[in-house]
């Protein structure tokens, strides 16, 4: 996993430190950093899913609800 993360940080850091938005190409301003972090969040994606981490929310976190607290909002009475 590390070996496929390192190409994809090098064109991030690349792309990051290339990119001129002021520039005609659309190609340098825009694209290639974009591209970078679409591949990063795709091998993030894959990282957790080789990992066995569950990328869900447990909604049945007990009686408070996820945040531990009752309080609701209701009609204010």
């Amino acid at each position: 996993m590390i070996r496929s993360l390192t190409p994809i940080l090098l064109l991030a850091a690349a792309s990051i430190y290339y990119t001129d938005l002021g520039a005609e190409s659309a190609f340098r301003s825009l694209l290639l950093p974009l591209i970078a972090l679409i591949a990063l969040a795709l091998w993030r994606v894959n990282f957790f899913h080789r990992r066995g981490i569950r990328q869900t929310i447990d909604r049945g976190a007990g009686p408070g609800g996820a945040f531990g607290d009752d309080l609701g909002g209701g009609d204010g009475a």
